[in-house]
């Protein structure tokens, strides 16, 4: 029996089959130059389940490069140790078969991958022997064996023609939630790129190998298709698919800290780190002291609220002092709805919520409003609470373009309260700033099948005036797309204006100020809270914007109505009220100079 599994693996294999330990430490000559930790998930990849598709994302330097690289490889050895790759895969003879390595970048997927890839073969001997031989040969791009068709290669940006009509023994996707940010289809829909890249590799290897999961077991080899990157944001690319594939059958997840690999700290002393929430910032957690005044769990601590916590060895507790919410992302692979947030304190949104204020849609969960089919278009339902204040109310809509949602909210100047500021100079003055209370706020959503008609946004408008006396001061649009709006608002009698919150951010710092200074009231409503909190202050263009797969419609809107209560108010209210206020000078103050 074993001598006849000597000559199948003869027939089948002309150089021997190894495992992957072995081929690290021995074919490529790095015994004792990766951590132990790192070759154990290597292992697992590759001979403790057939899977096909592997999932690498976390912190920074826990070892996704070196696992990629070595796995690239690995790739390669196992294609050309058989005789015939193209038999024993069920290729016609002659075809060429392709592992690619994919990068951000044509200098990334060079300077990370290419180089390093031919270093470690120069490395080794196996492979030194075949480069005299002339049975494998290396460009800038890629490493092939011509006798045998077997191409490594490497890409740096990937179009569909790239990988049009190949055949895939393997893919990497490296960094792949870095690739770049959300562009506009044709289709109006949004998309990312390393999405669409990932689509066109998953659709060849379904192409090539029908079900993958039954064809594995017939394969010399299983073909990988291997996506490692760092965490950035909550919508990367990585956790989109841990939640799309999940529990599904051949396919591998790993995520791990910057210091899970590193022998050094495995019996490290450590401190905790509360990761917070959407209302509440992260925090390190030195006693159950540091628990007090938390958001998350009023009246708990660390050992029982069940939040969750991140052990942190005591050699990056520096890094986590000077910026936690960095240190989190790059140290601990924890990502962020935001990169470079907006609002900075979060409790201060929670401060600003009224319990007594409510949503005058009783049937929206906080995701927003959807249209009713009636006939051949859609109606948008009216509200069920119908009582607001009777003062002068402002409004602003967030139109949607086809596939987008729109925003819309009104409020009102509570009061006008006086502010005593001080300067470093000794002086105080009085600034009159508006109270200022938003009684409705409320994201449409558009149609699957089509957009939201402005007719329904007007008829919105009309009800709150004439059925629940809502008495508009004036009601701004976003772009002047809504020419006819403005017009058919105005023969109607309302003050009409445009207001563009994505062409000055004064509306945005005005919506600040009033959160952090506590002049502003606003019910529970989970679309604006999301969004606001979600908002990026994107310091190389000057704008405020939400981040991938994120929105900004109805935080627009109350931005829009807040800038409006302000401009009304300053032009109504008295003017500053300045105080001279000196200091008593030393007796030698005088001296000096005379």
């Amino acid at each position: 029996m074993k001598n006849e599994i000597k000559r199948s693996l003869v027939q089948l294999y002309e150089y021997p089959p190894v495992d992957i330990i072995t081929f690290t430490e021995e074919v490529l000559n790095l015994k004792g130059q990766v951590y132990p930790k790192l070759l154990e998930k290597l292992y697992e990849v590759w001979h403790d389940g057939e899977y096909w598709l592997v999932v690498l994302d976390g912190a920074t330097g826990w070892g996704k490069t070196t696992f990629v690289k070595i796995s690239l490889l690995y790739l390669f050895y196992n294609a050309i140790a058989l005789r015939n790759p193209q038999r024993a895969f069920g290729f016609a003879r002659g075809t060429q078969l392709s592992i690619l390595g994919v990068g951000k970048t044509k200098e990334q997927a060079r300077n990370v991958l290419m180089n390093d890839l031919r270093n470690h073969l120069r490395m080794s001997k196996f492979f030194s022997r075949l480069r005299e031989e002339k049975k494998i040969f290396f460009t800038r791009t890629e490493i092939r064996e011509p006798n045998k068709g077997v191409y490594l290669m490497i890409f740096g940006s990937l179009a569909e023609e790239n990988i049009l009509g190949l055949n895939l023994l393997g893919a990497v996707m490296e960094e792949a939630n870095f690739w770049g940010l959300l562009m506009r289809s044709k289709r109006g829909h949004d998309y990312n790129v390393a999405s669409e890249v990932f689509e066109q590799l998953l659709m060849r290897f379904q192409s090539r190998y029908a079900d993958i999961t039954k064809a594995c077991s017939k394969l010399p080899f299983v073909p990988k298709l291997i996506i490692a990157s760092s965490n950035y944001h909550e919508q990367d690319l990585t956790l989109q698919l841990r939640e799309e594939f999940a529990g599904m059958k051949g396919v591998y997840f790993q995520s791990m800290a910057t210091w899970d690999t590193k022998p050094v700290f495995v019996h490290s002393k450590r401190f905790k780190v509360c990761v917070g929430g959407r209302l509440q910032l992260p925090r390190i957690i030195d006693s159950e002291k540091d628990c007090e005044n938390c958001l998350l769990k009023p009246g708990k601590t660390y050992k029982n609220c069940k939040h969750k916590l991140v052990d942190v060895p005591e050699d990056y507790r520096l890094a986590f002092e000077r910026d936690i919410v960095k240190a989190l992302r790059d140290l601990a692979g924890i990502p962020f709805s935001v990169i470079e947030p907006f609002i900075l304190y979060p409790e201060k949104v929670r401060a600003c919520i009224d319990p007594n204020l409510k949503h005058p849609w009783l049937n929206d969960k906080g995701d927003g409003v959807e249209l009713i089919k009636s006939g051949n278009s859609y109606e948008l339902p009216l509200p069920q609470i119908r009582t607001f204040n009777q003062k002068p109310h402002f409004a602003h809509v967030d139109l949607g373009l086809r596939y987008d949602a729109t925003g819309f909210a009104m409020g009102y100047i509570e009061s006008v309260e006086p502010y005593k500021i001080v300067g470093k100079d000794g002086f105080e003055f009085v600034e009159y700033r508006p109270k200022i209370v938003i009684d409705l706020m409320v994201r449409i959503k558009p149609p699957e099948d089509g957009e939201i008609p402005i007719s329904e946004v007007r008829k919105l408008i009309y009800f709150l005036r004439d059925e629940c006396g809502v008495r508009f001061k004036l009601i701004s649009f976003d772009s002047f797309q809504s020419v006819d709006s403005v017009q058919a608002l105005a023969q109607k009698g309302f003050n009409v204006d445009y207001l563009s919150v994505d062409r000055t951010v004064e509306p945005y710092y005005a919506l600040r100020d009033a959160i952090y200074e506590g002049r502003i009231r606003f019910y529970n409503y989970k679309a604006f809270l999301d969004e606001l909190l979600q908002l990026e202050e994107r310091f190389d263009s000057g704008r405020i914007d939400h981040p991938p797969h994120g929105s900004k419609d109805v935080a627009d809107a109350v931005a829009g109505v807040v800038y409006h209560c302000i401009r009304h108010a300053k032009s109504s209210m008295p003017a500053s009220i300045f105080v001279e206020k000196r200091e008593e000078k030393p007796w030698w103050e005088d001296l000096m100079f005379s």
